[in-house]
């Protein structure tokens, strides 16, 4: 009898890599990705943290079919 394969589930690669400063913070941008919406993540983001003051603000986004790869070369740019 004849083993069965196993399927892996596929994880999806493509969604959105985006750019947002901060309003407390001067010069810093976030480079962040999310497989969801840019606009849901922040919302995580400007949760009340107690290491993190003010709030996340979207300054660009950038739809990508593979978020792991462009969001490592924005980094490196």
């Amino acid at each position: 009898m004849a083993a069965k394969r196993r399927t892996r589930k596929r994880l999806k690669k493509s969604g959105i890599v985006y750019f947002a400063v901060n309003n407390r913070v001067p010069d810093m941008v976030k480079i962040g990705k999310t497989i969801d919406s840019a606009e849901r993540r922040l919302e995580l983001a400007n949760r009340k943290n107690e290491f993190m003051c003010g709030r996340w603000t979207i300054t660009q986004k950038v739809k990508t079919n593979d978020v792991s790869r462009t969001e490592t070369l924005a980094h490196t740019l």
